[in-house]
């Protein structure tokens, strides 16, 4: 579930607090412009799915990552695995619910 979705400034700190932050916010998945790779491993490392390279307003890449359509976007690591076609079935699922209220919701 999407509860946010915002530009966020480099607040300064160091990767292990940066990281910290980030886990006590709650954030599940994280899309950036650039990271150090250090860093997104250590995010990767505290169950924080890590998408790198992309660009465009916070809207424009949400769309994006909700219709599976991102280019040029690097998956430095991805939290879900999928076992089985029943679970992925699931994820695109829930993908499309996402969408569908994101778009009701901003029409």
């Amino acid at each position: 579930m999407i509860d946010d979705c915002s530009n966020l400034p480099n607040p300064g700190l160091s990767a292990e607090d940066t990281a910290q932050m980030f886990i006590d916010l709650g954030v599940s998945t994280i899309i950036t412009g650039g990271i150090d790779y250090d860093f997104a491993n250590m995010l990767c490392h505290a169950g924080i799915e890590v998408v790198a390279g992309v660009e465009g307003s916070a809207r424009e890449v949400l769309e994006a990552y909700i219709n599976h359509t991102l280019i040029g976007a690097d998956e430095l690591c991805h939290t879900l695995a999928f076992n089985n076609d029943e679970e992925e079935a699931e994820v695109d699922d829930t993908f499309a619910k996402l969408e569908a209220n994101f778009f009701t919701a901003n029409a």
